[in-house]
């Protein structure tokens, strides 16, 4: 709070030392009025005690007025703070600033790693760039070393805050680095301040999310402790869509590129459409270079190679962050509009529950799977069975790593496939289209003698328009399934949905109705929609005879399958 706040505060503990020492001499006159026998001696010892009482009392009145003072200077601080940020934002000019360094918007995607050059270091390609906007004592210091490269690559502007944070980035030392985390540390800074400037400043309202040190193991077992078993150190994620990848490595940047090639995956097709390539990174040392990724995972090292420790390379470098983002909103707008998509090698934790998702398949793993199995009645040998039971239908997830007990048996994992969305329902088509595939799914499941028990709209994804798959096969049972009085029922169950205190196929399919009628009213408000969700709830069919009810007779051309 300044010199005043500091000075209160040290009156304030002067003043509390001096009612601890008042407390301690009417403790000991107390002491001494108890052991007193003279009526004179214990009169006048009761008269000191009032009077440092009084003392006390005094005391506390200047503590609170002490207190007070110091409230009213934080508040008055507090205003002129507000003040201050108010005057600058009506003066910081970062919004317009930005805007001048962003590239055009109707920029062409770029096919190959020539493209991506010239989209992300145009000044070595002879076009236009952009000049870093800089408070002038830092351009005067670079122009004094450098004045070529100043005059063209920077501009001085009024102080505003992107002014001023790019004046001290090009300023600030750069300290060899002595592990992977100080060369992580400082990519990370690069990164996070200027793409955090973009979509601070950015008009348009685009955002990339960064992610970093997202490099966990995916496996449980050591056997699998890979680099390919990793994602990248650095994740870029624009419209639920992984866009930028990086790796860093201490000292060899070939080391970073082998990584990255290990931990990259083909480019789903469904998720990025006709997208070439994504944006990668590899960082070593002071050393930094973009790379081209195609979509078959193929590598391009994209020139220049910046040595961050070197002035010139770093105005580089921020420059080419800039038009990176600009690059990177315009690949959102081409792929396709999948809602609910989840972008590569982003993860996402329920409980105990841990979800990563992969280019075409997702990889789960459970934390105290024996607490798990408890609370849902079943266990590995039959997750285990029900997994590769199903192998071949479409309806249901398809088995790419088996699934596997972590050492004591505490932990679970299995990795599937296809990666699906959520689903996206418009129309009574749809509606048909979904319970067609549960149904399909179900009818799987409980020929192979189990019962799904949690036939809910999270454990359903789409696929491909019109096909949908039934997921979460750690609920499965065997059937039917006996429902102990001490069993704590799963996510919207009821009572309704049991037969004689078992869970049976008939149950899955009650679930299936319920989802339905709750879920998609406003597409199940025909009468035949009607009469199939109620056939389903009182448990009059089972999958196959679901199958041939007139309202799933979609026509085969529509529905895809």
């Amino acid at each position: 709070m300044g010199d005043g706040g500091e000075n209160l505060e040290e009156l304030i503990r002067s003043v509390e030392d001096q009612i601890r020492r008042v407390e301690q001499k009417i403790d000991r006159v107390e002491v001494q009025i108890d052991g007193c026998r003279d009526d004179e001696e214990k009169k006048h010892l009761r008269h000191k005690e009032a009077q440092l009482r009084d003392e006390k009392a005094q005391l506390r009145n200047k503590e609170a007025q002490l207190r007070d003072e110091k409230a009213q200077l934080r508040d008055e601080k507090a205003q002129i703070r507000v003040q201050i940020l108010q005057e600058r934002d009506s003066i910081d000019h970062s919004a317009e600033l930005l805007e001048g360094l962003l590239l055009p918007p109707v920029i062409e995607l770029p096919q190959d790693g020539v493209g991506l050059a010239r989209v992300l270091f145009p000044s070595w390609h002879g076009e236009q760039h952009g000049q870093l906007p800089v408070v002038n004592k830092t351009y005067l210091r670079i122009r004094n070393r450098f004045p070529k490269f100043a005059e063209e690559f920077l501009r001085v502007t009024d102080v505003s805050t992107l002014s001023m944070s790019l004046s001290s980035t090009l300023e600030e030392a750069t300290i060899a680095p002595k592990s992977e985390m100080d060369v992580s540390y400082t990519v990370q800074g690069y990164l996070r301040r200027f793409f955090n400037a973009c979509n601070e400043y950015s008009l348009d309202g685009a955002t990339l999310d960064l992610t970093f040190n997202k490099s966990e193991k995916l496996s449980l077992s050591k056997s699998n402790a890979t680099l390919s078993r990793k994602r990248p150190d650095t994740l870029g994620v624009m419209s639920q869509c992984t866009f930028l990848v990086g790796e860093d490595k201490l000292s060899d940047l070939s080391e970073a590129e082998n990584g990255i090639s290990l931990k990259m995956q083909p480019l789903n097709p469904r998720f990025y459409g006709d997208l070439r390539f994504i944006l990668g990174y590899i960082a070593a040392g002071t050393k930094f270079q973009w790379v081209f990724i195609g979509k078959d995972r193929s590598l391009v090292r994209i020139e220049p190679l910046l040595d961050l420790a070197k002035i010139p390379n770093r105005i580089l470098l921020i420059l080419s962050i800039f038009n990176a983002f600009t690059l990177v909103r315009k690949m959102a707008e081409k792929i396709p509009p999948i809602p609910g998509r989840h972008a590569m090698f982003s993860s996402l934790v329920q409980g105990d529950c841990t979800i990563y998702f992969l280019n075409d398949s997702v990889r789960k793993k459970i934390k105290n799977f024996k607490s798990y199995c408890e609370a849902t009645a079943t266990d590995f040998n039959v997750v285990n069975r029900a997994y590769n039971d199903v192998k071949g239908s479409p309806y249901l997830p398809m088995v790419i790593e088996e699934p596997e007990l972590g050492r004591g048996g505490d932990s679970y994992k299995v990795t599937i496939g296809p990666l699906g969305y959520s689903p996206r329902i418009r129309s009574e088509e749809d509606t048909k289209m979904l319970a067609k595939s549960v149904c399909n799914a179900l009818k799987v499941l409980h020929e192979k003698g189990f019962v799904h028990r949690d036939v809910r709209l999270p454990n359903i994804v789409e696929i491909t328009h019109g096909q949908f798959m039934l997921i979460d096969l750690e609920t499965v049972a065997e059937s039917p399934f006996f429902v102990h009085p001490s069993f704590h029922y799963l996510t919207d169950w009821s009572r309704d949905m049991l037969e004689n205190s078992h869970y049976t196929p008939k149950s899955d399919m009650y679930q299936l109705g319920k989802l339905l009628g709750d879920k998609f009213a406003t597409f199940t408000r025909s009468p035949s929609a009607q009469q199939f969700i109620s056939r389903l709830m009182s448990k009059q069919v089972d999958a196959n005879t679901a199958l041939e009810d007139p309202w799933l007779k979609v026509d085969e051309e529509m529905s895809g399958m």
